[in-house]
């Protein structure tokens, strides 16, 4: 019996013991979750679509009734969308064939047709909550931030707020925003050159134009004639080497299949990309359609929306040869410059380069190559871009063929191609018609595809545009001006080296210099911008500054000493760099619920 006590105690305490091991590890692992919060990792939920659509504030995903290609519909700015006539349901247009679906949010799901105007009602579900990301805090007090990372910090206008943008200035830097794109200088005076995009962000950065995987359901145009869907079509009718059908509505021979077939002739033959002009300009499925352009500073008149056409382009697609003659040529124009990759059956691929305007005799070979993966019968991806002035060739995601900058360390004078930023500047203003000038228009890109030799087979035709940064205005009155925040930016309007004009900070014309101070690094300055630049609320276009900033550099309040439109390196929090918890799924029956992680969405953020 004693030795059934003693063997009695003895399990009690083992079971005590593994209970305060438990309660242990339980303690530790808070404490270390607590640590690794406080100086190296957070997690934060992304509240705005101005990162959309790489990274996404609170949303619905829309199937297009034309297309079904799925997208994200921001809800946090779309108040105002635009709204059928007949059954005042909004209008969301779909980024790919440009069809407006009417939103169906709080409608009766079971009628798939608005019974005023017969216009689809959008499939859509619940509203998901933001991407919710991981940041690594503390971060740039080791190293160095580099332009384009996603960085997190808290807001200037308001500390209580944490915001996420990519970085686009550094200290000690110029930085000037011109048809869409980053300028750096070493002052406002330059010399100027451009800042390119690193492979990985530029990846990630591109947006859609047309997917020729979703095919839009052109019996729909008969109750909506003013929608035009994108079409492939032949530049001549008589040019019978690509499969096509006659299209009267389209007037011409059109490609109206997801897969182009080419039979093969010896001339080259080509089929061109035929849209609307509102397709280059910076406007995004996550948002709400305002007029040709989403609103977003954005003037109505015709200059300015032509100033935003852009040129910075992606053309690729699958290339199955079907003989070693076989020649596909891939297209892209910027103003007056036309670029054409060629790529070969065997291998060879070349650059080349013409003005508008000249014969086909004319291009000019700017380089070849040989490429690996190319064979008869073997399908390969290839891709032509045009993007921060750089023309790359690309086949299955190496860069084969490019151009080259005068600021290259070992630039190729036989293909250099760079823009002069005084000549774009002037450019641009006759572009806008500033001082009354008559607008001069900016070409419509030139998106082709060519092909010569023997036959082939093409596949998952996609063009896609460069994010287009564009010039906001600085809001100068109303209600958030005048409100406690909007004291400091009033108190340097009266001093000379601020004037609210309503231009926005770093835009064409209004350069920002970004100060570097070795002597206390936290009032370095940062210039950043959200990817999703017509609803972004950025460096561009802040006005006021929360008060709990270091404002002035003396305690008599007389020397102001933060700069508008700038994040001093303290408010810095850290590098976003995963995506942990995109919208998850729902459980069956439990549409309210979505506890089930979308693993396929989890991502690094570029």
């Amino acid at each position: 019996m004693v030795l059934g006590l003693m063997a009695s105690q003895t399990e009690t305490q083992s079971e005590l013991s593994a209970v305060r091991d438990a309660v242990e590890s339980i303690g530790v692992a808070i404490v270390l979750a607590f640590v690794l919060r406080a100086f190296m990792v957070e997690a934060f939920v992304i509240p705005t679509g101005s990162m959309a659509p790489r990274l996404m504030g609170e949303h619905v995903l829309l199937s297009c009734q034309a297309c079904r290609y799925e997208f994200a519909y921001g809800r946090s700015k779309n108040v105002g969308a635009p709204q059928c006539h007949a059954c005042g349901y909004p209008l969301v247009r779909c980024p790919s064939c440009n069809f407006e679906n009417a939103c169906s949010l709080n409608v009766d799901k079971t009628d798939a047709r608005c019974m005023e105007c017969g216009r689809p009602k959008g499939a859509l579900g619940r509203v998901l909550s933001g991407d919710r990301v991981l940041v690594l805090k503390y971060l740039y007090r080791f190293i160095e931030p580099k332009p384009w990372d996603v960085v997190v910090f808290k807001n200037p206008q308001d500390n209580a707020q944490n915001y996420i943008k990519r970085l686009i200035g550094l200290p000690g830097e110029t930085i000037e925003i011109v048809h869409g794109d980053i300028f750096v200088g070493k002052s406002d005076k330059g010399p100027w050159r451009i800042r390119r995009k690193p492979p990985r962000a530029q990846k990630a950065m591109w947006q859609i134009v047309f997917d020729n995987d979703y095919r839009p359901d052109e019996s729909l145009r008969e109750n909506h004639p003013t929608w035009h869907p994108p079409v492939w079509k032949r530049v001549r009718d008589d040019q019978t080497g690509w499969e096509a059908v006659k299209d009267d509505t389209h007037h011409g021979y059109v490609l109206n299949t997801r897969v182009f077939q080419f039979k093969g002739v010896p001339k080259q033959q080509e089929i061109e990309f035929r849209t609307t002009d509102s397709d280059y300009m910076p406007n995004y499925g996550y948002n709400a359609p305002i007029g040709p352009v989403s609103n977003g500073g954005l003037d109505s008149d015709a200059g300015t929306l032509q100033a935003h056409i852009c040129t910075d382009l992606k053309l690729s697609f699958t290339f199955e040869p079907h003989a070693e003659g076989t020649v596909v040529a891939l297209m892209l124009s910027s103003f007056e410059h036309v670029f054409k990759g060629e790529v070969h059956g065997d291998g060879t691929v070349r650059l080349y380069h013409r003005l508008e305007g000249d014969k086909d005799t004319d291009w000019q070979e700017w380089g070849r190559a040989k490429a690996d993966g190319i064979t008869v019968g073997k399908a390969c991806e290839v891709a032509l871009t045009h993007a921060d002035f750089r023309v790359t060739l690309w086949v299955d995601g190496k860069d084969v063929l490019h151009t080259s900058s005068r600021h290259d360390p070992d630039p190729d004078p036989g293909r250099t191609y760079d823009p002069d930023h005084d000549q774009l500047v002037a450019r641009m203003k006759r572009v806008e018609g500033i001082r009354g000038s008559r607008p001069e228009p900016i070409p419509i890109p030139q998106v082709r595809i060519g092909a010569s030799g023997g036959p082939c087979t093409l596949r998952h035709v996609r063009v896609m545009r460069d994010v287009f940064y564009t010039s906001m205005t600085v809001q100068t009155s109303g209600a958030e001006y005048i409100s406690p925040l909007g004291d400091y930016a009033r108190e340097r309007q009266s001093t000379k080296d601020l004037d609210l004009t309503g231009q926005g900070w770093g835009v064409m014309g209004n350069p920002i210099t970004l100060v570097r101070n070795p002597d206390n690094p936290d009032l370095d300055e940062f210039f950043v911008l959200g990817d999703n630049s017509p609803q972004s609320l950025d460096s561009r276009a802040w006005a006021t500054a929360s008060p709990s900033l270091r404002l002035y550099a003396d305690k008599d309040k007389t020397l102001p000493q933060y700069k508008l439109g700038t994040v001093p390196r303290y408010n810095m929090i850290g590098k976003a760099f995963f995506v942990y918890w995109p919208a998850g799924f729902a459980l069956p029956g439990l549409p309210e619920l979505p506890i089930v992680p979308n693993v396929g969405r989890m991502r690094l953020i570029r």
